[in-house]
């Protein structure tokens, strides 16, 4: 805006500079002509100087308005001025308020509202940490286990779903005085792993035969369902072969030929040799040869080319499961069962034994750290997986005769002693002794002096506190007594020889031998003991 002024002013100095000059040289030409004619020239004079004037006044005029318009129009660009640096504050304050929302949202996790969690399908499920002796339940599907398919499969012409899972219903982690001494153990009792397979409500079981068989994956094996009622299942599995007349097959280190194949009264057989011995299977039947059972799915005669066959051949290939039954002869580990949930048929195993003991002679032990226990066909291992391992401290407590009270005189007391690296904590003060008399605890200071302590007193570098009232010592879920008058003490399994753990993980070690020698010798962990279970 200050150049155009400028530049309007310096078209001004030009316009009014004209004007002079032409002033100055009508003078001049006056004056040189003043002795021709002195009127003429007066009028020449006058008129001229009339046109200056008007001409002068015009400019003016002119300029008067031009600057009146610039003025206006600055005061225009001024107020606009002002509004863009009024909108830019606004826009700054804009920035700077998102720019601060955004920083925010950085530091908080994205939670999507209009979407499910997913999970990750893994061939394994770990499970969370567990203190002892807590019934642990879980249902792990295939959104867990992949081996758990939720899936579809065809009959009678029509798709129907199969779901499988497996629950988790009691099963603990434990510890047993004397038997399990300073142990864990995972317990299982009946019915406490339930292997599920479920099928569609909507199938027409009547319509199930050996011809049509009703196809499901068991066990991650595939089973041919011929028959299925409320206390029955009969089933076809084992390995397909799909082979012509004249072919050879090696089970299990024998050899079988495909001898014919062929048509008798409209029925397609197929006649099957070995070892000298032979069967003949019409589509649909079963029969054992050498050993090994072959089951027919289906017969192709082809008149004009080679006949052929599709063969289920194992050892067990036809098999009869009735509901509440061993699921494996001579083996009562695991108990087939068939129920009905609405019209669907729920085909479960479950497990039958009780493990909670690892006496020597025990058939089915307690499950140890790093052991494991499986469904059939080693479907799926449930295994003690790991513990969290917390660190232990030893601590010692006897008998002994000190002046805590300094009276002179010697009081019988209970002297707790840690190690020389960990002891004792209470407040800002850590020390390794404590004695325990009347219902206090004492330490000695610095000084050499007995003090009474009187805050809570923690075993260092845990949360697990020291109690003490009359002759009871508390140390979480272990108590025993110490009378230090009498000089006698008793607890649970005091006078068994092996150490022992208790539900938290406090360790009683050696407590005949110690008990005889007036003594209670303890290992504290720094954290409750926990354990995690896995399934793979």
């Amino acid at each position: 805006m200050t150049f155009i002024l400028i530049k309007q002013r310096e078209v001004v100095l030009v316009e009014i500079g004209k004007i002079v000059l032409a002033f100055i040289v009508a003078i001049i030409l006056v004056g040189a002509t003043a002795g021709i004619c002195t009127h003429n020239t007066q009028v020449k004079v006058d008129s001229a100087v009339s046109k200056v004037t008007t001409e002068k006044d015009g400019v003016i005029s002119t300029l008067k308005l031009d600057k009146e318009k610039l003025s206006n129009q600055v005061k225009v660009m001024e107020s606009s001025v002002k509004s863009l640096g009024d909108d830019l504050n606004k826009y700054k304050g804009d920035v700077e308020s998102l720019t601060n929302q955004v920083n925010e949202l950085k530091t908080k996790p994205v939670i999507p509202t209009d979407t499910k969690p997913v999970e990750t399908k893994t061939n394994a499920y770990t499970s969370d940490e567990y203190a002892a002796k807590v019934s642990l339940s879980k249902t792990l599907t295939s959104r867990q286990l992949t081996k758990l398919g939720d899936y579809e499969v065809k009959f009678s012409g029509d798709k129907y779903s199969v779901k499988s899972l497996l629950e988790i219903n009691g099963i603990e982690f434990n510890v047993g005085g004397d038997e399990y001494k300073d142990n864990l153990y995972l317990e299982i009792y009946p019915n406490s792993i339930v292997y599920k397979v479920i099928l569609d409500s909507d199938i027409d079981y009547t319509k199930i035969t050996k011809d049509k068989p009703l196809k499901i994956n068991f066990l991650g094996a595939e089973y041919k369902i011929s028959k299925l009622t409320d206390s029955e299942m009969v089933v076809t599995k084992g390995d397909k072969y799909f082979v012509s007349e004249g072919e050879s097959l090696t089970i299990d280190g024998k050899t079988f030929v495909i001898k014919a194949i062929g048509e008798s009264s409209g029925d397609a057989y197929v006649f099957i040799t070995s070892d000298s011995e032979n069967i003949k299977l019409e589509s649909g039947e079963s029969d054992t040869l050498n050993d090994v059972e072959f089951y027919a799915d289906d017969i192709l005669v082809n008149d004009n080319g080679v006949d052929s066959v599709e063969l289920t051949i194992g050892t067990d290939v036809s098999q009869e499961f009735e509901s509440g039954d061993s699921f494996i002869e001579d083996d009562d580990e695991w108990i087939f069962n068939i129920a009905k949930d609405g019209s669907s048929y729920v085909l479960s195993l479950s497990y039958d034994q009780t493990r909670n003991s690892v006496d020597e002679d025990e058939d089915y032990p307690a499950i140890a750290l790093g052991q494991t226990i499986s469904l059939p066909n080693n479907f799926l291992t449930l295994s003690f997986d790991s513990t969290n391992e917390p660190k232990y401290n030893k601590y010692d407590f006897s008998f002994a005769n000190v002046d805590v009270t300094e009276d002179s005189v010697d009081e019988p007391i209970v002297k707790v002693k840690g190690t020389l690296d960990k002891g004792f904590e209470f407040g800002t003060e850590v020390t390794n002794i404590v004695y325990l008399y009347n219902n206090k605890i004492y330490y000695k200071n610095e000084d050499n002096k007995y003090v009474e302590i009187t805050k809570e007193v923690f075993f260092e570098d845990s949360d697990t506190k020291l109690l003490f009232s009359g002759i009871t010592i508390s140390v979480e879920d272990f108590s025993f007594n110490m009378d230090s008058v009498t000089k006698n003490i008793d607890y649970d399994y005091c006078e068994t020889d092996d150490n022992f753990m208790t539900t938290y993980g406090v360790k009683v070690l050696s407590p005949e031998d110690n008990t005889d020698n007036d003594k209670v010798v303890i290992s504290v962990p720094d954290e409750k003991l926990k354990a995690v279970y896995a399934i793979n």
